[in-house]
Order: structure tokens, then sequence, then C-alpha cells
């Protein structure tokens, strides 16, 4: 029944999740402590790829071991404990081990799927106060695999992380640094530079983890990136937007994009950063006009949380933005990268072309300079394979053949 849930057709995998359901209620503690790990196990094995097709399968199963583990909240936090640790453990040995690629044992659908999963967990199960101690070792994991190879290739995977993220932040009203990690994107090289001209479709990165060296200066890949830094942002702020101290907490960030704004070399990304900019000055002026008139101080935390309670009843400017964003975000198409690495590929290719076009039709020159321009034609077609060939090395290794639990035994 594991085997049908994980791997089965639809209308199989969801029969086998009903009989499931129903055989956890009757068996004993120990039995099912054995039928969750065979599904986590199913689950970990079945997301090794990540595809607009696999897309739904994997959140199915992960809708299905949130219900599983939520039957139980004690025996939760100790699966919850177990899995946690050998996240941790798989992330401590790729920080020790001085390999050219050893952060790829983290860095692969898997590992992903297990920090959403978790952080789903933790975050949709009622019984809060059982499941509270997992929440601080689960976010230092998640910040260190961001922090573990910070290069602008993996800004999806880091997208992932961070949305993972702000979901633990909504759901147990805690304050998780996630600002800096997205500020910090607006300061790399892609925005220093203006875009390549490329036939590529905006990038989605709902199902990749990584870009190829062709998308980094691309239009498209700027304005996909921005948008998600924004919305992330958003989630963020959105988040604390009825926190006393939602003022102290934007200062630093509108500091950094107003840097941003004015020392881009895109201009037309900063239109949603100055909007962004705007609301947030909004909504910290509000904060700081509401929270003047009162008498209490800091410490007196049960004051201070009444205040949130009754200000939150009414939405303010940065929620309200928030609100607005999301009804008028256009989905767009979900795309593997393949396709992008292939299509970035074939328009390098083309204006390659283009000078060796150009000198035939234009004007008659000497033998020399033609056997000049040849070889330099020659010499750039060498370097672009060149290039082809390590993108395409890079892209082998992203595949991890196996994600081994090497605590599942014990």
């Amino acid at each position: 029944m594991v085997r049908m849930w994980s791997s089965g057709e639809e209308h199989v995998r969801v029969m086998a999740f009903v009989g499931l359901t129903k055989l956890l209620r009757l068996i004993s503690t120990t039995l099912v402590d054995f039928a969750i790990k065979q599904l986590y196990t199913n689950f970990v094995k079945n997301c090794k790829f990540t595809s607009v097709a696999t897309l739904p399968l994997i959140v199915f199963m992960q809708n299905s071991l949130v219900e599983i583990f939520s039957y139980n909240p004690n025996s939760t936090y100790q699966q919850g404990f177990v899995y946690i640790r050998q996240l941790a453990i798989h992330l401590r040995n790729a920080m020790v081990q001085r390999k050219k690629d050893s952060f790829q044992s983290v860095y692969n659908w898997q590992f992903i799927h297990c920090l959403c999963l978790w952080s789903r967990v933790l975050s949709e199960i009622p019984n809060k106060d059982v499941l509270q101690p997992l929440v601080y070792p689960l976010v230092q994991v998640t910040l260190g695999v961001i922090r573990l190879n910070p290069t602008s290739r993996y800004y999806p995977l880091r997208f992932h992380c961070i949305r993972s993220l702000n979901l633990l932040s909504q759901a147990t009203d805690m304050f998780i640094p996630v600002a800096p990690f997205l500020l910090e994107i607006l300061d790399g090289a892609e925005f220093n530079k203006p875009s390549k001209l490329s036939t590529a479709k905006p990038t989605s990165f709902s199902c990749i983890l990584k870009v190829s060296k062709q998308q980094l200066h691309t239009k498209a890949f700027q304005d996909s990136v921005v948008d998600e830094v924004v919305e992330l942002l958003l989630e963020h702020f959105s988040t604390h937007a009825h926190s006393i101290g939602f003022p102290e907490l934007a200062f630093p960030c509108v500091v950094k994009m107003k840097h941003f704004v004015k020392t881009s070399k895109v201009p037309r990304l900063g239109k949603q950063i100055k909007q962004l900019i705007e609301k947030l000055n909004e909504t910290s002026q509000e904060v700081t006009k509401r929270r003047s008139t009162v008498s209490f101080s800091p410490k007196d935390v049960q004051e201070v949380e009444k205040w949130e309670a009754e200000y939150r009843k009414k939405p303010n400017a940065i929620v309200q933005f928030y609100n607005r964003w999301k009804s008028m975000k256009v989905s767009l198409p979900q795309q593997d990268e393949k396709p992008h690495e292939n299509k970035d590929s074939e328009s390098d290719n083309e204006e390659m072309k283009s000078p060796k076009k150009r000198s035939k039709t234009g004007t008659k020159t000497s033998k020399k300079k033609r056997h000049d321009v040849e070889a330099k034609h020659k010499h750039s077609m060498k370097a672009e394979q060149a290039d082809r060939e390590e993108t395409e090395a890079n892209d082998v290794d992203d595949i991890v053949e196996d994600f081994q639990f090497s605590d599942l035994d014990e």
C-alpha cells in the first residue's frame, strides 16, 4: 500500500492514502511509527527529480504526510527529531568536506523537499507546544543551506528555502531574519550590468534549483529574480506588519533598497523596489504615530501583545499592498531548466554566427584581413564550445544519484 501511495497513478495514490489513514487509526503505536518511517522513506526516494509533471505528486505526498503526522504530535516530535538531525548531519558533512562539489549532497531536490515538508509539519499541526523545540534546529539547518554556496546560479534554491522560513515565521509568530539573504541578491553583479538580449521566456523558479550561466545576465532572469525578491520581502514584512518594532525592522532594509535603486544600471528593476520602499515607509510612519501615544515601556510584554492584537484587526499599508500583489500577480508558465539552457545556447550560437555573415556581405577586404577574421571567428567558436561543455558538465553534476539517510535504521 505504501508503494502504491508513492508511485502509483493519481487515483491509486488517493485510494492508498485513504486506506492508510484508516489502517493507522487501528494498529498499535509501534506499527504506526514503522508505517510512518516507510512513508517518509518512500517520499524521499520519489522526490529525487522535480518537474512540472511530478511536482503535483510530490505536493500530494507532502499533504498526506502532514495529515498523518498530525494524528499523534508526540510521535511526530520523535520522528521529526531524528529526521531533522539527519538533515543537519548532511549539512555538517558538506561544510566540513573540502571537496569541489561536496555541497551537492545538500543542494538537491530531496534535501529541499524534506526541508519544505518539515516546515509545513511544524507550521500546520495545531499542537505547537509539543513541536516547538524543533523549530529552532530546522531554521538553523535552512539558514545553513542558504549560506553553504551563496552564488547567483543557486538563487532559485535560496528562494525555496526562504519561502519555507516565511511559512514557519507566519505560523509560529517568530522573527526569522530572511531579509538580509534577499537584499544580498540585489548587490549581485547581475544587476550592475545591462541585460543581454535573449529569446528565453520568463524564468519560473518552482521546478528548478539553479540556472545556467547563459541565463544570469538575461532580461528574463533579472525580472524574475526581482519579482521573487519583492514577493518574499512582502511576505516577510506583512508577517511582522503589526509589530510595535516594525520601524526598526524596516529601516535597514529601506536603506539597502534605496542604495540599489540609485546604483543599479538596470532602471526598470527599480520600479517595484520603489513601490516597496514607499509602503514600508508608510507603514513605519503609521506604527510610529500609533505607538507615540502609549504609556507602557517595551519591557511590558503583556501590554505590547495587547497593543499588537488591537492593531492587527485592521490591515495596514504593507498588508494591503501584499494582498493586492497576490491578487494581481500573473502566473507564469512553469518550465524546466533544460529548455532555458538550450534556448540561450542557441541564441548565443546565432550571435556567434552573425559576424561571419556580415563579413561575407561587407566590402571586399584583403587576403590577410580575411584570414584574421576567420582566425578570430574560429577562436570565438572554440571558446563557446568550451563554455558549453563546462555548463553541461556542471548540469550533470547537479543530478545527485542518491540521497542516503544513514540514520533511518537506527
